[in-house]
């Protein structure tokens, strides 16, 4: 259901949300990455006056490019560092913070204000921290507001990377076929990586694939991003290529949610949600209410070379709330 501001889907409401008016009403928690893209530290700067309250979580891996000019700044602003941090690690510190969250808080029956910047994470931390926050959010604990800091275009990088990681994402959003023998529906992301849709569509012997092609304020991103695409593009239809535009990912969830609706009637459906990070999460957040759906991963893991990322100045975000709590704020407004 669309409103004015907003999408709605059973207990959870999505929001239009900007910066400047979130950074008004303030911050309990902001969680954000320690990574080796410059980019890192954008959302986090504009961010700033919450600094206290601000969480850097690092890798144990890929600690190259910007990684540690980014450590040097989060440690010059006293913003508290968890270092060192393996996926497999990652989950029980996320834990642990909502934990300390809920007891600085205490009995107050205001939910708290969560900040998540999904810039510089994997695809397995986003889902991890959806996995951990979603459950608080539905029992009116949390309101949660996921960020996105938009890269400044930089061209692809060539060459054939191996595949190491290919599955779920995560646990939580591994979905359950009800029909194993129905035929398999892709739902792609489009991004830079050559042949990874194309790839997967095989892997998975998809019988009908529908991609989402991301329209950005930054147009030299479009010819690149169709190149590396274009054999994929060149077998779908004109119907089955939906452009989705990156500065707004509350409609993007809606025509996201629609597409999954349709297609699931005949077939089991798989979401690998490649290019931005915020597509990831809207991927997230649809599969919650298409528990029948799984969202994948292709990824090559560790053999990915870091690459230092910068913002682009544009910022985009979701909120996430209780449907609860939002009809009570419109009606007080």
């Amino acid at each position: 259901m669309i409103r004015k501001r907003g999408y709605s889907m059973n207990d959870l409401r999505f929001e239009r949300i900007t910066l400047e008016q979130e950074r008004e009403v303030g911050y309990d928690l902001v969680l954000v990455a320690l990574g080796y893209e410059s980019r890192a530290i954008a959302v986090p700067t504009e961010l700033l006056s919450f600094k206290d309250r601000i969480v850097a979580i690092g890798f144990d891996h890929n600690r190259e490019a910007a990684y540690a000019a980014n450590t040097s700044w989060y440690s010059s602003n006293d913003i508290r560092l968890i270092d060192d941090v393996s996926d497999g690690d990652f989950p029980q510190i996320i834990a642990k913070e909502f934990e300390n969250l809920a007891s600085q808080r205490g009995s107050t029956s205001e939910p708290s204000r969560v900040a998540c910047d999904v810039s510089c994470l994997n695809r397995f931390r986003i889902a991890s921290i959806l996995a951990a926050v979603v459950p608080l959010t539905q029992q009116g604990k949390i309101t949660l507001d996921i960020w996105y800091a938009l890269a400044e275009f930089q061209p692809p990088e060539g060459g054939f990377v191996q595949n190491e990681i290919v599955g779920p994402v995560h646990s939580r959003f591994a979905g359950w076929f009800r029909d194993p023998g129905r035929p398999i529906a892709l739902v792609a992301g489009l991004g830079y990586e050559q042949g990874k849709v194309m790839g997967a569509t095989e892997y998975l012997q998809a019988s009908k694939v529908v991609a989402f092609m991301p329209v950005s304020p930054i147009k030299d991103y479009e010819p690149d991003l169709r190149h590396a695409n274009e054999s994929l593009l060149a077998e779908l239809g004109e119907r089955d290529v939906i452009e989705y535009s990156v500065e707004d990912p509350v409609g993007t969830l809606a025509i996201l949610d629609s597409a999954i609706r349709g297609l699931e009637e005949e077939h089991n459906v798989v979401i690998l949600p490649l290019g931005p990070k915020m597509f990831s999460v809207l991927a997230l957040l649809a599969q919650l209410f298409h528990a029948d759906s799984s969202v994948w991963r292709v990824s090559s893991g560790r053999h990915g070379l870091p690459r230092d990322v910068r913002s682009s100045g544009y910022f985009y975000g979701i909120g996430v709330r209780p449907e609860t709590v939002a009809v009570s704020v419109a009606k007080q407004l």
